[in-house]
């Protein structure tokens, strides 16, 4: 649970919890809007939960609204995307990296029947269970052990003085949390603003060369400079644990207009520089 405190994009994000085997698969959503479709006792099922799976390999399923992608192995969901529209053979490519799987051509979207029932077993949850009953769940297991093992006052006290440490340590990874999806929110607004500038010149640019290099960069991996001129290019990346340059030449070798692509480490500790020549000039 508190790993999906941590990962869940916004605080106010409802999600559902399917689980297959001994794997758990999470959605997550912003759930205002969801709220006002489903009625008294009704729970909320993620709609690519209600296809029939894959056994193995890449596919594109069409939903309800826009298509997923999905990966999977061995009858398990791996990795999955949404996109408004079929995926071009750029986003599949990244998306397909990313997951692990070799390149291979966008696939045919899918129009799969709707199960009535999710082929992940669902988990009851609250969608703050546990940020607002945490206290009840650690006095409640201190109460049971009292009346078990016929626990004093002193050790009361003691389950007392756990419990506020408990507290002490989310708090604390939920400051770390505000950190790491602050950063998030910074990298999709500075890409949305991106994605708007390039509306605005039918030709390509500097700017859509940078938006083919993150696209291309590992999930992991943050861009913190950008240096272009004319016929060269120079990125500084950062990651924890630190980048694996030959990973990185080989993601950068898909990038078109890139040639001698070179990595070097940076003084700084886990940070990398990376240069290209450019094969023409960029406006």
């Amino acid at each position: 649970m508190l790993k999906i405190e941590a990962w869940r994009p916004l605080s106010e994000a409802r999600y559902w919890i399917g689980w297959q085997d001994n794997i758990a698969h999470v959605w997550a959503w912003v759930g205002n809007d969801l709220a006002l479709s489903t009625g008294p006792g009704e729970r909320a099922v993620p709609e690519s939960a209600l296809y029939a799976p894959d056994e193995d390999g890449a596919r594109l399923v069409a939903c309800l609204e826009g298509v997923e992608g999905q990966i999977w192995r061995d009858g398990q969901l791996q990795a999955s995307r949404w996109w408004a529209r079929t995926p071009s053979t750029a986003e599949w490519g990244a998306f397909t990296r990313a997951a692990g799987q070799a390149p291979e051509p966008t696939p045919d979207v899918q129009k799969l029947r709707l199960d009535v029932r999710p082929w992940a077993r669902r988990v009851a949850n609250d969608d703050n269970l546990w940020a607002h009953n945490e206290r009840t769940v650690v006095w409640a297991a201190a109460t049971l052990l009292a009346l078990t093992a016929g626990w004093q006052l002193g050790a009361l006290w003691q389950t007392h003085a756990t419990l506020d440490q408990v507290e002490q340590q989310l708090a604390e990874q939920r400051t770390a949390s505000a950190e790491q999806l602050a950063a998030r929110d910074q990298a999709l607004s500075a890409r949305a603003r991106t994605e708007d500038l390039l509306q605005l010149s039918p030709q390509r640019s500097a700017l859509q060369l940078l938006r083919e290099v993150v696209e291309t960069l590992p999930e992991n991996v943050e861009l913190r400079e950008w240096q272009h001129q004319a016929d060269s290019l120079s990125l500084l990346l950062a990651a924890s644990p630190a980048p694996d340059p030959e990973t990185l030449v080989r993601a950068l070798q898909d990038v078109s207009g890139l040639s001698e692509i070179t990595a070097e480490r940076s003084r700084q500790a886990g940070q990398l520089v990376l240069s290209a020549a450019l094969d023409r000039p960029w406006p």
